[in-house]
């Protein structure tokens, strides 16, 4: 092998392949290398064992007399019309193709072979659309060697059909690995892997493992399949480096690894420092006749953005979540359809099975699962979206429904922490018998914390130890966190936690204003704040009317709250007194948790309404409790020379005032459509009606055209004068736009009524489709040309008519008739018969007139 690798780097210059090809083409007869061949894979040496190459028109033939068989190619090229055919002694058989040429060897068309197919190409290899490669086994490697300690240099990517025979491998090693089509491997493996360093190895079993280092990528949107199909389960790895690479299951990726006729289900192993899972289908390792398979996924940080992601997730617990480097991060809300049996992450009591890792939210929420139902409650302590942690959830919310049944250590986050919880909530119900919280079932151990977090949903437990936020807190800290949803137990019942106590446990600068109820009359211990404190409370409020009793013993004591101040006994100065360090530490969340506006931090110091009270208090206002309102940038205007426009507002959560400071404009001012991105500016809110979280979406914001009516002012004109100056009004506003004003009629127009035009000009970008013009109903008669005045004595009403040359004229003033020749004389035709005076100074008769 080693000597086919040192040939392969021989022929890796293109000067040398260009001259090997011509050594190698020399030495095959004429007959067995037509021209039409020449794409096909060319400069064939059998290095190792024996075979015959055959060429034929568009097919190369590969006879190979021995069980293994060595290749040396320079090129290995199959047009999308071509065939390579191996024929091998037996499925066992081994084909190895060393591949050389300045670029990935590109296979679109079809190879066939009764064995074992294995390519290596430095360059890498692509495995074309059409392409279709059938073997007992394929292997490629973007290396120069297939075994060992690999080093990629080359890239492996398959657009076509891969299919091995039943039990058979199909292993594809590169520096990046992709699949968009298709990998058929029948009770078979297959390997997708990537990285600095790759190691394949074939155990006795004829299972396959993998090693990667560094970083390379592995992605998959295409279809893998090893289904069981002869008693045997399939596998199937994705695994790019383990430091630094980065596997990505995306958009329609199948992983298929199921027994659908009998037998038990195989594996599914997706490995990689980061794991990217976007909308993957659901992986399959189900076995409806069997045993159903295992689903792995071992990085060390997991992208998480759709129901199916999370779901793989919450089946391939094992081996992964005691993992204290894994990371899960969510890149999108997730709702898992409403009644999504959910398993707790971390679940089981031995502490390897603790969720020790990080859970990042993102600010994103998990809603739409129970765990347990009503009537079939959950079978095990430590029950909560995450059962016992020793890591960190942050960032996190949820939303789905806890049944605890008999059981203790129930929560909405987590069911026991010993780890910290931080800027999360719980929105949905939790049900339990003992140590039952909305944040932590119990908040257990000196690093066990629980900080700036929230309940609103309901707590309830049927037996001791009853928190809005921690059933118990037993060495812990419960710190700026507040609950307003309803809790209710037996005793030991508190508004933030049921009971607090042991060595260093505190409960400081946090808030309850929902109602705490207990059952056991006067011994329940029901506290605002804490139901039973044996330790430090203090810096802690509650609405007086919140804590009660079920049994109405009025009379009884509410247990012990430390420097804890009800509600109804503090004046809007408190905060700058008792709680002289909120505005500092409530402000200190980190950012970008659950934040959705400008503001710089999602909990603010301002004025509290508890429970609609008409009278507010000073104390912190979460973001998430404030009013929403959603800013679309779709809209339409009217045209008015302007890029500026003003999107629509959408309040929600019961706020008062809308959002000001929003700027948005089109990417022209003229008539038409175009994307709108709104932009926010955003003060920080000062009481739970003001607006403490923007979503702005961009739109389609489309201009349409201004209505302008031209109305032309009414002129007038005698006969045979000069045509006046013309204006007239365009309807307002009519930004951009001007009109100039004139008529056809000209001095020589007879007597009667002439239309006044507009002619219309634009500037500042305008056009004449940004406006609807119409002429008003008057401008078509709008200029009226009179008759001139009467001349001389006459009983007609009109005058005399003046002449010249034939044409009827303006007569001259009488002042310049005098000595022309032309007289006015008093006339004797009568009104029905005005005299007329011809050029020449005659007096003609009405009937004489040209």
């Amino acid at each position: 092998m080693n000597a086919d690798r040192t040939f392969l780097e021989k022929i890796k210059t293109s000067a040398v392949a260009k001259a090997m090809a011509l050594f190698l083409s020399a030495l095959l007869p004429l007959s067995t290398l037509p021209e039409v061949a020449l794409a096909l894979p060319h400069g064939g040496v059998v290095t190792k064992g024996t075979a015959t190459l055959s060429y034929a028109t568009n097919r190369l033939l590969v006879n190979q007399g021995t069980s293994s068989a060595s290749f040396s190619w320079i090129s290995f090229n199959v047009g999308s019309n071509q065939t390579v055919q191996y024929k091998t002694p037996g499925a066992s058989s081994v084909s190895m193709n060393f591949i050389g040429g300045p670029t990935p060897a590109q296979i679109a068309g079809k190879v066939i072979s009764n064995g074992q197919l294995v390519f290596m190409d430095p360059d890498g290899i692509v495995f074309g659309s059409g392409s279709s490669v059938s073997a007992a086994g394929i292997r490629a490697y973007g290396a120069s060697t297939s075994s060992g300690t690999i080093t990629p240099t080359g890239a492996i990517s398959n657009a076509g059909t891969l299919t091995a025979g039943t039990n058979g491998p199909i292993v594809l090693v590169g520096t990046q690995v992709s699949n968009t089509g298709t990998i058929l491997a029948p009770s078979g493996e297959v390997v997708l892997a990537a990285g600095k360093t790759v190691t394949v190895s074939e155990s006795p079993s004829s299972s396959l493992s993998v090693a990667t280092t560094g970083g390379g990528a592995v992605s998959d949107s295409g279809v893998i399949e090893a289904e069981n199909v002869d008693g045997t389960p399939g596998a199937i790895t994705l695994q790019s480096g383990m430091n630094s690479g980065t596997t990505t299951l995306a958009g329609a990726a199948v992983l298929d690894a199921g027994a659908p006729t009998g037998g038990n289900g195989g594996s599914i192993t997706v490995n990689g420092y980061k794991v990217v899972l976007d909308e993957t289908a659901p992986l399959d390792v189900s076995a409806p006749d069997g045993t159903p398979g295992t689903v792995t996924i071992d990085p060390t940080v997991t992208d998480v953005g759709s129901a199916s992601a999370l779901e793989a997730i919450n089946k391939s617990q094992s081996g992964y979540l005691n993992n204290s480097n894994v990371c899960i991060a969510l890149t999108a809300n997730i709702n898992l359809g409403g009644s999504y049996a959910w398993t707790p992450l971390g679940n089981g009591s031995a502490s390897s099975d603790y969720f020790t890792g990080i859970f990042n939210g993102n600010g994103h929420t998990v809603s739409g699962y129970t765990i347990g139902t009503s009537a079939s409650p959950y079978t095990a302590n430590d029950a909560g979206f995450i059962g016992y942690s020793t890591g960190t959830v942050e960032n996190l919310g949820v939303s789905g429904m806890v049944y605890g049944g008999s059981h203790c250590f129930i929560g909405g986050v987590v069911g026991k922490n010993a780890g910290t919880v931080s800027n999360s909530y719980n929105a949905g119900n939790v049900s339990g018998h003992c140590d039952v919280g909305g944040v932590a079932g119990e908040n257990y151990g000196s690093s066990a914390k629980v900080e700036y977090s929230y309940n609103t949903g309901s707590v309830s437990g049927t037996f001791v130890i009853v928190g809005g936020i921690a059933g118990g807190n037993f060495g812990g800290t419960v710190t700026d966190s507040y609950n307003t949803g309803t809790v209710s137990g037996h005793c030991d019942v508190g508004g933030v936690v049921g009971r607090n106590a042991g060595t260093g446990t505190v409960v400081k600068y946090s808030y309850n204003t929902g109602s705490v109820k207990g059952t056991g009359g006067t011994s329940s211990y029901i506290g605002g704040v804490v139901g039973d404190n044996y330790s430090t409370a203090s810096d802690n409020y509650f609405l007086s009317s919140s804590a009660q009793y079920a049994l109405g013993n009025s009379t009884a004591s509410l247990g012990t709250n430390g420097t804890n101040v009800a509600l109804s006994s503090f004046s809007t100065t408190s905060p700058t007194t008792t709680f002289s360090n909120w505005s500092t530490l409530f402000n200190a969340w980190s950012s970008g948790a659950f934040q959705f506006s400008a503001t710089s931090a999602p909990w603010f110091m301002g004025t509290v309404y508890p429970n609609g009270n008409t009278t507010g208090i000073a104390a912190p206002i979460l973001v998430g409790d404030l009013p929403v309102d959603t800013v679309m940038g779709s809209g339409t205007s009217v045209y008015n020379g302007s890029t500026d426009v003003t999107p629509s507002q959408t309040l929600t959560m019961g706020g008062s005032a809308l959002t000001s400071g929003i700027t948005a404009n089109t990417s022209s001012a003229n008539v038409g459509s175009s994307t709108v991105t709104p932009t926010v500016s955003l003060s920080s809110p000062t009481t739970q009606t003001s607006v403490g979280r923007v979503t702005v979406s961009s739109g389609t914001w489309t201009i349409t055209p201004l209505s302008v009516t031209a109305t032309a002012k009414s002129s007038s004109m005698i006969y045979g004068g000069s045509v006046p100056f013309l204006t007239g009004t365009l309807s307002s506003p009519a930004p951009n736009l001007s009109a100039t004003w004139s008529t056809a009629a000209t001095s020589s127009s007879n007597v009667g009524k002439y239309a006044i035009i507009p002619t219309f000009s634009y500037s500042n970008g305008a056009n004449a489709s940004d406006f609807t013009i119409t002429n008003a109903a008057g401008n078509a008669t709008a200029l009226m040309i009179t008759a001139p005045p009467s001349f001389g004595t006459t009983s007609s009403s009109s005058g005399a008519v003046f002449f010249d040359n034939g044409k009827e004229a303006v007569p001259p003033p009488v002042d310049e008739l005098v000595g022309s020749g032309i007289s006015p004389v008093s006339g004797s035709g009568g009104s029905e018969n005005p005299d007329i005076l011809s050029d020449t100074g005659n007096i003609l008769d009405a009937e004489d007139a040209p």
